[in-house]
């Protein structure tokens, strides 16, 4: 089939980035292993300053529609006809269901001025855009803090921050306020209400009465990805029924989890972020931790599922295997080739386990032989609990359960929470949804724990390492200096004096022990099976000239790399991409794209971490022997893979909605340029080379 997406590319002036057309005629979307189309027909014609909410039941291809609007949808990996007629999609403020797919730098203020450097807003203007920006999202994490150490909801404001600093004609808003505190949401909607005056507004949202009076439209998808109908607002609201939420008096049983007096750290910090927690979860009770986006509840989640230790107090939790714990991204959770098969992965779930309730209350027939990785958000999230109850757990944790849901869907799956503790199970969950705090037996104000200095800081070590502060272009000629200093190591003394330079830089590169200890414990490691392996190869236990020459090959090794190792823990990718692209002057679009690229593989260790604590608690993780070791590593691998293959293209959408498509030049927030301080680090690359070329100069 021959597919059309039009787009009309305008110049970069503000006035051209205001309020566009959207003309949608005969769109279609299909995807790999689905075999009826996702989305379309659509048909669809709306003016410039179109205030639209996007409506349907989960699965009925919203966000696609999303994706198609901002021209943002890969022809590659998608089935297209139809034609979608834009502004270009340099033009695009695109909120993702999942933020953190929508998160581009490492730190917090970079994430920001992304868009702005992409449209080349002078250096000096960039700093006051982010700094607005971060007020009007109410966002208070400092601009040096790591993109990776966030609750959802402030990855979702951080987001919203970066979106206002593009200036955008079109927004495309996907779920924006699901995972925020009602204050949070009512800024975020008082903002969105102000810029819509002059733009192109897209939101999908389940809950549309929150966009009284700011959304004009409604755009009604049926479950099959067609459109339903196109509503004036008021109409639509009026035409919705109300929702029960399933409540009834419960009588609580015996505490299968109990924290007293429990101290909680930060996420992979020593700091603390909760103290003092007092709460139980009893069975037949539905328990609900409610507070401010960030304020702690998936730390606390986590510690009620056995996953993290807490930093004081006591914590009784249930027998190893009779814990259930949905994560706040379900495709953390999911772990199989089809979603009939999820439901039977946990080795807790009996083969012969009448599952044809859950399948029926969570509406998952329609996607049974589907992969879960090409299923809705919504349809994620609901089969990961359908998952978890099959397990028939004493304990089930749920990470916000009702975001992505439309309101028979949330119905549905509260109904099936209740049901859970009527049976005896009790149920923890996290959220901010004012219809499942409404069905709680119980709610613990997570807030009141908070520790009283909340904000992390920028820079909680102190003053920063030496090598983190120069060039890292000379980080790197130190890297380079180790290569070439390991040449001249001829015998186990010159090794040795050649180590020095090494040991002497490794409290320049960080004031921690654990990440120096991460890159220099490898590198020892080979070294010390390198010296072992040439011995067994020569017979030479016995033999001093073999134990001379193997320790000389070790040694070697660690001139060789260590230099590097170290000087990786002072690395800082952004700036790293900064000069190579300011100072070698090397292509910049495939520089910046590099430089994502690294930083969202270093969300890959959080990823082995979650799927892990995943597997783990749902009874996959390895047995002691050595093949189902193998198996497992395996099967994590190729979840790791698949997780970088979906993550670039996701990622590659919300760098191009940000304006990286069209880039071809662009300005920098960060000047790059050599110091005097450099010199320092030159001094200490040539040290790491003369030191052994002296040494095997003298000792021959």
């Amino acid at each position: 089939m021959t597919d059309v997406l039009a787009r009309n590319d305008q110049a970069d002036d503000v006035s051209a980035r205001r309020a566009v057309p959207v003309d949608v005629e005969g769109l279609t979307v299909g995807v790999p292993g689905r075999d009826a189309p996702i989305l379309g027909p659509i048909d669809l014609h709306l003016p410039a300053g179109a205030r639209v909410l996007v409506t349907g039941p989960s699965g009925a291809g919203k966000t696609t529609l999303l994706h198609a609007v901002g021209g943002l949808l890969e022809e590659e990996s998608h089935d297209l006809t139809g034609q979608v007629s834009t502004w270009g999609n340099d033009n695009v403020g695109l909120l993702q269901q999942e933020p953190i797919h929508s998160v581009v730098a490492a730190t917090c203020g970079r994430d920001i001025a992304f868009g702005p450097e992409n449209h080349r807003v002078p250096r000096e203007e960039i700093w006051p855009i982010v700094e607005d920006s971060r007020r009007r999202a109410r966002f208070t994490i400092p601009c040096g803090h790591s993109t990776t150490k966030m609750s959802g909801g402030q990855m979702q404001r951080l987001v919203i921050a970066g979106i206002l600093a593009t200036d955008p004609g079109l927004l495309l808003l996907d779920e924006p306020i699901s995972m925020l505190d009602e204050e949070s949401a009512s800024a975020i909607r008082d903002e969105v209400a102000m810029m819509a005056h002059d733009r192109t507004v897209f939101v999908v949202d389940h809950h549309p009465d929150q966009w009284r009076g700011i959304l004009d439209q409604v755009v009604e998808l049926t479950d099959h990805g067609t459109l339903k109908r196109i509503w004036d607002f008021e109409d639509y609201l009026d035409s919705r029924e109300p929702t029960e939420v399933p409540w009834h008096p419960a009588t609580p049983g015996e505490a299968v989890a109990r924290a007293v007096a429990l101290d909680a750290h930060r996420p992979q910090s020593d700091d603390v972020l909760l103290r003092g927690v007092e709460m139980s979860a009893r069975r037949g009770y539905v328990t609900v931790l409610s507070g401010p986006s960030g304020v702690g509840k998936s730390t606390l989640l986590r510690l009620l599922a056995g996953l993290d230790d807490p930093a004081a107090g006591e914590l009784a939790l249930p027998e190893p295997g009779h814990t259930a714990w949905v994560p706040q991204n379900p495709e953390n959770y999911l772990v199989a080739r089809t979603a009939a098969d999820e439901l039977f992965a946990s080795p807790m779930v009996p083969e012969n386990a009448d599952l044809r309730d859950l399948v029926r209350t969570f509406g998952l027939k329609p996607i049974l032989d589907s992969h879960p990785m090409t299923c809705s958000g919504g349809e994620k999230r609901r089969l990961a609990i359908a998952a978890a109850l099959a397990q028939k757990p004493d304990l089930l944790l749920l990470d916000e359960p009702t975001v992505g849901l439309d309101d028979d869907r949330g119905a549905s799956v509260l109904t099936a929470i209740r049901a859970a503790a009527d049976s005896g199970v009790a149920v923890v969950v996290s959220s901010h949804d004012p219809q499942v705090i409404e069905m709680a037996d119980e709610v613990v104000d997570v807030a009141s724990y908070r520790d009283p200095d909340p904000t992390p800081e920028e820079n909680p070590q102190g003053k920063p390492a030496f090598l983190t502060k120069i060039n890292p272009l000379v980080v790197l000629l130190i890297a380079v200096a180790g290569i070439v200093g390991s040449l001249f190591v001829r015998s186990p003394l010159i090794g040795a004096i050649g180590l020095i330079p090494a040991v002497a830089m490794a409290p320049m590169c960080s004031r921690r022990v654990k990440p120096l200890a991460v890159r220099t414990v490898p590198v020892v490691i080979a070294a010390v099976m390198l010296v072992w392996t040439t011995l067994l190869l020569h017979s030479g236990f016995t033999n001093p000239a073999v134990w001379s020459e193997a320790t000389r090959q070790g040694l070697r090794i660690l001139v060789f790399v260590l230099p590097g190792a170290l000087a990786s823990a002072a690395a800082d990718p952004t700036r790293f991409g900064d000069a190579l692209a300011q100072q070698t002057h090397l292509p910049q679009r495939p520089v910046v794209a590099s430089v994502a690229g690294v930083i969202r593989m270093g969300h890959l260790g959080d990823q082995w971490r979650v799927q892990s604590d995943v597997r783990r608690l749902r009874g996959m993780g390895p047995a002691y022997s050595l093949s189902s070791r193998v198996k497992y590593l395996s099967s994590m691998t190729f979840a790791m893979v698949l997780y970088a293959m979906r993550s670039s293209e996701v990622l590659s959408r919300a760098m191009d909605s940000r304006g990286f498509a069209t880039a071809t030049r662009r300005t920098y927030a960060v000047e790059s340029r050599w110091r005097t301080r450099d010199l320092w680090g030159v001094a200490l690359a040539v040290l790491v080379i003369a030191v052994p070329a002296i040494a095997a100069a003298l000792l021959g």
